[in-house]
């Protein structure tokens, strides 16, 4: 886990730093629209310039080292499998296939490498992010929006589509090329077109299944984020200032769906 901390804390920066750059932007704009005098924005100006350099520079540290730890962790867990795989040669030896052992170096390392960017990253910074919430507002609704994201996220049974058929099919269809050329061809493509139909459809089904469901977290979180903005008790320019911070904590909350969902696909291999 301590591999992952420079990553996790460069992500945290550069999604504050967005914080940062839409309250000062919409302060700027709304504190202009009273006409002061110029000297009364320059801590605005200055904040958005600031936030503006940094979120860029942050945000490309925070892709570095994302993608250094990344393929750090890929080849080790590729050197893992291929270990282990060398253990029980040779591989046709009915204990372990060749299939099996590509499909595993191959979809599930690729599977597992997204730990990071797409588990660990997003469901921290979103953490963070809320206890910083919590502290400013004095107001628990941000950790309770929070939970309930990664509640109903991990009672949503992900589905897998079952590409066994199709994989059945395809290496059927390889191991018979040589008979294929002499009976023909066709009876096995269209066998193979009808598993690849199906397949298709079932990730279809699944894809608009999650959308769905994702689509009902993002209006459950903008009702949290209703109550919270209604029971402020500030002026008109830091209303609005948090309405622009909350549209960018938004799309953090937004992201904690898909990360649960990842985290079961990587667990079910």
């Amino acid at each position: 886990m301590k591999k992952f901390l420079p990553a996790i804390f460069a992500n945290l920066s550069a999604s504050l730093s967005e914080i940062l750059l839409m309250a000062a932007s919409a302060w700027l704009i709304l504190k202009s629209a009273e006409k002061p005098p110029i000297s009364a924005l320059s801590v605005g100006i200055t904040l958005v310039r600031t936030a503006g350099i940094s979120r860029a520079v942050l945000r490309y540290f925070d892709r570095f080292f994302a993608h250094k730890t990344i393929f750090q962790f890929l080849d080790e867990l590729r050197k893992k499998i291929f270990l282990q795989a060398t253990q029980i040669l040779p591989l046709k030896s009915g204990k372990f296939f060749e299939g099996e052992l590509l499909h595993k170096l191959t979809v599930e390392a690729d599977l597992k490498k997204d730990l990071l960017p797409r588990v660990i990253l997003p469901i921290s910074t979103a953490f963070f992010v809320t206890i910083l919430l919590v502290i400013l507002l004095k107001n628990f609704i941000p950790m309770i929006i929070f939970a309930g994201n990664l509640i109903l996220s991990k009672l949503f049974k992900i589905k897998i589509a079952d590409d066994t058929n199709y994989r059945e099919k395809i290496l059927d269809f390889y191991e018979g090329r040589d008979e294929l050329k002499i009976f023909g061809e066709n009876p096995a493509i269209k066998k193979l077109n009808f598993e690849a139909k199906n397949f298709a459809n079932m990730q279809e089904k699944i894809f608009n299944r999650q959308l769905n469901f994702e689509t009902l977290l993002k209006i459950l979180n903008a009702c949290g984020i209703f109550y919270i903005l209604l029971n402020l008790q500030v002026s008109r320019i830091e209303f609005a200032v948090w309405i622009f911070i909350f549209l960018s904590v938004f799309e953090i909350y937004s992201a904690i769906p898909q990360a649960v969902i990842t985290y079961a696909k990587i667990n079910q291999h």
